[in-house]
């Protein structure tokens, strides 16, 4: 303060909230100012008036012009020919998705401060039931419930130390548990075998180019009488039989189209009776089996769909004209993009060109 005295207009400022908090002059200020209306200036009219609008200033662009929505044209010799199921679906929800992916080949990195999230929890929790289903034929009946458990156990074990893990995670995990099980001795009362992460993979052209489909099931169930059960387990919101109707989710019947081709390796069965996503949260909706069969829906004709979509998808990036674009769909404007960064998301979006 002592270096302002000899020029001639000087600005003394402060902060309205800190914190969020509203703040107090110092005693300095709030004494210099009774000085100054003691002389006849009253200290806020400048702060009211003339201030803001400076600040203002200080941001306001002679010129804006907000990016466009990316639209990506790329070489058709350099756009990728194999695809998993998920793929597809990332392909046709958020094509930009697999620019930044495949073609650019960008990995997204961790966040800063190593903060643990839902796809931490959807890996703990897919390892437990995968190891659960794997030691399934070795106990008892009556023991189901204490094996999911102890294979809970191991695997969160290592993350107890994280009070979000020991405090919330695992008690969702332990109620899950208790009725997964009851639930699932019902739907395979007439089951032959369990798997669990099959792989499966199927060969073909599109546009006279050769392309590959694989996937890699959570489960597959083979009835008594040779027919598949495909499930997919999900920790997060499960797609609605519509959607899948639809194509707008076709991760499981492309499956189902997979083990009609014979693509599941050791499957001899090649009919689908059902596909069908397990919630496995532990929320308070609690666990859901949603099957196309409760649907009264033919499974294998709506795997003949899906397949005949994802050709057709495939053949139009096969044009040198198609685009890779982000957010396909209006309805997922407020689903998250590892690339949304890349795309300038926010900034087309706030100039309406969401769709």
């Amino acid at each position: 303060f002592a270096q302002a005295f000899g020029h001639r207009r000087v600005m003394l400022t402060w902060p309205k909230r800190l914190g969020g908090a509203p703040a107090i002059p110092s005693r300095w200020v709030q004494r210099l100012q009774a000085v100054m209306r003691t002389v006849g200036i009253e200290p806020n009219d400048m702060l009211a008036h003339h201030l803001p609008q400076l600040a203002a200033a200080m941001d306001q662009p002679a010129l804006f012009k907000p990016v466009r929505r990316p639209q990506v044209r790329t070489p058709v010799e350099v756009r990728p020919t194999t695809f998993s199921v998920t793929r597809v679906e990332k392909l046709l929800r958020d094509s930009y998705w697999i620019f930044a992916r495949n073609i650019l080949k960008l990995q997204p990195l961790d966040a800063m401060g190593g903060d643990i999230d839902a796809a931490l929890r959807g890996t703990l929790v897919h390892e437990a039931l995968q190891s659960w289903t794997r030691d399934l034929a070795n106990v008892p009946h009556g023991e189901r419930l204490q094996l999911l458990l102890s294979k809970g156990q191991e695997v969160f074990r290592p993350f107890f130390d994280m009070p979000e893990v020991a405090r919330f995670w695992w008690p969702r995990f332990q109620r899950m548990a208790s009725e997964f099980i009851a639930k699932n001795d019902a739907l395979t009362a007439n089951t032959l075998t369990v798997l669990t992460e099959i792989s499966g993979a199927h060969d073909f052209e599109v546009a006279g180019v050769p392309h590959l489909l694989t996937a890699r099931a959570d489960r597959i169930d083979v009835s008594l009488t040779g027919e598949l059960r495909i499930i997919d387990y999900k920790t997060g919101a499960v797609p609605t039989s519509k959607q899948v109707t639809s194509g707008f989710a076709p991760q499981l019947t492309l499956e189902a189209a997979l083990a009609a081709r014979r693509g599941f390796k050791g499957l001899s069965g090649t009919k689908v009776e059902d596909v069908m996503y397990v919630a496995v949260g532990g929320g308070k909706s609690g666990v859901k089996f949603a099957g196309l069969a409760d649907e009264k829906t033919d499974v294998s004709v709506e795997a003949e769909k899906a397949f005949a979509g994802m050709l057709r998808l495939l053949a139009a990036f096969q044009l040198p004209g198609t685009v890779y674009v982000p957010v396909h769909n209006p309805a997922m404007a407020d689903d998250e993009s590892d690339y949304d960064h890349l795309s300038r998301r926010k900034e087309w979006q706030q100039a309406g060109q969401s769709t």
